[in-house]
């Protein structure tokens, strides 16, 4: 496992964290699961107690993991999945609005297409950063933001009556 952990002074409010390749066969660590309401098992509890870990396990500097961390978001913030997994909803809206959407409703899919058009392009945009060793944290979290709103709001559109001009209507 990867361990976040602080190993410098309390005073640091984002230094002073490491990060640590961990053998989950270390003597000293305990692993619980946690079972959900279902009785299912996804998640475990991880005690530590006198674990030991040598120098090797140490993953870049000692007390850069909150800068690591922080590197690592913008390939998770920004990747395509933000807005690939809309298009299925997408093509079904195209679907259900018909070939005659009431002006209301074309108007907002136009939104919806312009939408995924510039948050598809942002996307792209922190992957060539990426790729040449840049760390677009700040625009990573900018398609992370928009790529919410913009999967907040198809399904707004879609519950619309799709030849209806009036808002919130419903099927």
């Amino acid at each position: 496992m990867i361990l976040f952990c602080r190993t410098g002074g309390q005073e640091e409010r984002r230094g002073g964290a490491s990060r640590f390749l961990m053998d989950l066969k270390t003597p000293g660590i305990t692993i619980r699961p946690i079972l959900d309401l279902a009785g299912e098992h996804h998640f475990n509890e991880v005690a530590f107690e006198d674990v030991f870990l040598p120098g090797s396990a140490l993953l870049g500097q000692l007390g850069d993991g909150w800068n690591q961390v922080v590197s690592e978001l913008a390939f998770e913030r920004s990747g395509p999945e933000r807005f690939l997994s809309s298009f299925v909803l997408m093509r079904e809206l195209v679907r259900v609005l018909g070939p005659s959407p009431s002006e209301h409703a074309a108007a907002a899919l136009g939104r919806l297409m312009a939408h995924l058009v510039v948050l598809r392009r942002l996307s792209r945009s922190v992957a060539g950063m990426l790729q040449e060793g840049r760390n677009p944290v700040l625009q990573a979290a900018l398609v992370k933001d928009l790529g919410a709103l913009f999967e907040q709001e198809m399904p707004g559109v879609a519950r619309e009556r799709p030849h209806s001009g009036r808002r919130g209507a419903r099927r």
